[in-house]
């Protein structure tokens, strides 16, 4: 009876501390911009549907990596759950329309302990 109890601890403890870590998903609407668009098209990064499979709370990282490329608007009335900077599950950016743009989103527990990174690229057609 008692090795059955100390098995049962045991198995539960290692459940417990097993964590699955967040699932980093992300769009870009619309994924293309036309060449030469000088910030006229709006474009929403959205995050909002990823996911912790343990339910916990995350954060977000947005990384543009062609900094004269892009200007985050502010909108007056932005979509549920945006905010007008790169750390919040979505948000609306206008890019220069040069030459693609590199965009990657980090998803983090809220302890910091797992990350998901999701690589996206917006197209200039």
């Amino acid at each position: 009876m008692r090795a059955a109890a100390i098995l049962s601890l045991l198995l539960l403890s290692c459940q417990a501390e097993t964590s699955r870590g967040p699932i980093a998903l992300a769009s870009l609407t619309p994924a293309f911009i036309p060449e030469g668009d000088l910030f006229s098209t709006p474009v929403l990064l959205d995050a909002r549907a990823s996911t912790d499979p343990d339910d916990a709370s995350m954060s977000y990282s947005w990384r543009l990596r062609e900094t004269d490329q892009y200007l985050i608007d502010s909108l007056d009335t932005p979509p549920p759950g945006c905010s007008d900077h790169l750390r919040a599950p979505c948000c609306v950016v206008r890019f220069r329309g040069e030459r693609p743009v590199p965009v990657e989103l980090t998803v983090t527990t809220e302890n910091g302990s797992d990350t998901s990174t999701v690589m996206l690229g917006l197209t200039v057609d």
